[in-house]
């Protein structure tokens, strides 16, 4: 489960691979699971997207230098699709 496939999926709107659920909390995230349950993928904001970034570095230093046994969740990458409609069209 690369990036390529996960973008693949939802541009082409195949999710029969991952596994959708909803958030019942405020933000209204949604998560999808692979099919082994081994990774998660999450939509966040934009405001947690930033804050995400700028502590990405130190999340980093601390879970592979300082605490390399910590059960901390990994994150494995932080992406930002935009997508993009040209003049005129819907």
């Amino acid at each position: 489960m690369g990036p390529e496939n996960i973008l693949g999926y939802m541009f082409n709107a195949k999710f029969d691979s991952l596994k959708e659920l909803c958030s019942s909390g405020k933000s209204g995230s949604f998560f999808y699971y692979t099919s082994d349950g081994n990774f998660m993928l999450k939509t966040i904001h934009r405001d947690e997207f930033k804050t995400m970034k700028d502590m990405l570095k130190q999340y980093y230093d601390h879970l592979t230098y300082k605490n390399p046994e910590s059960l901390v969740t990994r994150i494995y990458g932080l992406h930002k699709v935009i997508f993009y409609r040209k003049k005129g069209k819907l």
